[in-house]
């Protein structure tokens, strides 16, 4: 374990004081900086990104993460994948490097 990273802590909607709009902001620079300037593979294949399929002026993969619903037109936030985002690219990686026997948080 001692080759392991920590998952980031998780971002909490009170941290920037139950505002939304900067919130959202914050989820998508992160989304942005892993999942859109950055490449990614998991398991030999690409992960990508369709950059052409926006709603809201954000890609529509950013909404799938951090909401639910069968509609993505009609998905609801999810605040337990907002606050998680962080993870998914720590986890890719600590899958990926197989250097990692258990993924593990700050306690």
């Amino acid at each position: 374990m001692d080759n392991c990273e920590k998952l980031p802590n998780i971002i909490k909607l009170d941290d920037y004081d139950g505002q939304w709009d900067l919130y959202e902001e914050e989820l998508y620079k992160i989304f942005r900086r892993d999942f859109i300037e950055s490449e990614k593979s998991f398991m030999g294949k690409n992960i990508g990104i369709f950059t052409n399929k926006m709603y809201n002026n954000k890609e529509k993969t950013f909404w799938h993460v951090i909401s639910e619903g069968p509609d993505e037109f009609n998905r609801i936030p999810d605040i337990r994948r907002c606050e998680r985002i962080g993870w998914i690219d720590k986890i890719i990686s600590m899958f990926t490097c197989h250097s990692c026997e258990e993924i593990y948080m700050e306690t």
